[in-house]
């Protein structure tokens, strides 16, 4: 997705409009400095999912940088910097290159395996470790998890299978759960739009989302099927899976009804949209398919057969599948979208069935 683009202008006396224009609807984060005092660094000034900002009055005889990050997902898209010089209503615009943005650091990949517990990997290098704060809370004897999501926020999302979700917020403290009649579905997949609206995929049921601030999921009623994977790509495309002689569906902008992609009757479960661009879905006891830049046909990427059944991506292109058997499963990595997918980490092999990854606070 091409970055925003930053224009800036005097409005009234000493106040500046900053507009921008970008492809998609996003969560705008503005960075402003000003050159007195010498040294300053960018500080956030606001944050807006608009396209204008108007600040205040602004001191004279001073020159304000200003650019834009926009949010999509799990990752940011920085516009150019514009420079102004600001004295007695008039303003000198400079426009240039943006600075180093900010480096997206690894926050933490997530996993789980069915009946046995969560678990959580916190540094690139670092091993899964058993995240019982969950399991020791769930008063269900064996409770067989059956989707996980990890926000880039930090709030933890798991699903017990017809028995509500646990989300634990921040990714730290006591997980909540929610139990209501909404919410206790067989929840396979779990994502995020940019503006916050979450997507959730029932088995043999139907396509949810829930609004920021709701308290019940709404049925998208698009057919009750096993619906399996879910995810959203950087330009607002929803993407949805279907298992057992399935197809991939999409929903343009995340508006109107999902139409399928025809890309084949197969047994289709996880799916992810990577910051690139790239989406990609995984087939149980079958491949790993691509569709690059989110245009045309998934392609198979000719991996091992294996019971693939969850992927999730890092904001810098890593991208991981699990499988979901216990002799020859586990957690598989794709370096920066390119090659095979290796096995990776600790658990494996293993029955690890859902998995996703988080953003490091910039």
């Amino acid at each position: 997705m091409a970055n925003p683009v930053l224009s800036a202008a005097i409005s009234g006396t000493r106040k500046v409009l900053l507009t921008w224009t970008y492809g998609a609807n996003a969560d705008f984060k503005i960075f402003w400095k000003s050159n007195k005092p010498a040294g300053q660094e960018y500080v956030l000034l606001a944050t807006t999912n608009e396209f204008s900002y108007l600040t205040a009055d602004l001191d004279p005889s001073k020159i304000y940088s200003f650019y834009i990050g926009a949010n999509v997902g799990i990752t940011f898209f920085y516009s150019n910097v514009v420079e102004l010089f600001v004295s007695c209503g008039k303003g000198v615009v400079l426009s240039g290159a943006p600075p180093n943005p900010p480096i997206q650091q690894f926050g933490g990949i997530y996993a789980y395996i069915p009946t046995l517990d969560v678990y959580r990997q916190t540094s690139r290098t670092g091993p899964f470790s058993a995240y019982g704060s969950l399991h020791g809370v769930i008063s269900v004897p064996m409770p067989l998890y059956s989707a996980l999501m990890v926000r880039e926020n930090k709030d933890a999302w798991v699903a017990i299978l017809n028995g509500g979700i646990y989300i634990q917020y921040g990714g730290e403290g006591d997980y909540i759960y929610y139990q209501d009649v909404s919410w206790r579905r067989d929840w396979r997949s779990f994502a995020v739009a940019a503006n916050g609206v979450v997507y959730g995929s029932a088995f043999s049921d139907q396509l949810y989302t829930l609004s920021p601030g709701a308290s019940d999921w709404v049925s998208l009623n698009q057919g009750v099927r096993w619906w399996y994977g879910c995810t959203v790509h950087p330009n607002g495309n929803v993407y949805a899976s279907v298992w057992g002689g399935g197809d991939i569906y999409m929903q343009t902008g995340g508006v109107g009804d999902f139409v399928a992609l025809n890309q084949g009757s197969k047994n289709w479960t996880g799916m992810v949209a990577t910051a690139q661009g790239d989406v990609y879905a995984a087939v149980q006891s079958g491949d790993i398919y691509k569709q690059t830049n989110g245009t045309g046909a998934f392609n198979a990427l000719n991996q091992t057969v294996r019971t693939w059944v969850s992927m999730t991506a890092t904001p810098e292109g890593d991208v991981f599948a699990c499988a979901a058997v216990a002799a020859s499963g586990g957690i598989f990595k794709q370096e920066g979208g390119v090659g095979d997918f290796i096995a990776y980490g600790n658990l494996n092999p293993n029955n690890v069935a859902g998995i996703s990854a988080y953003a490091g606070v910039n």
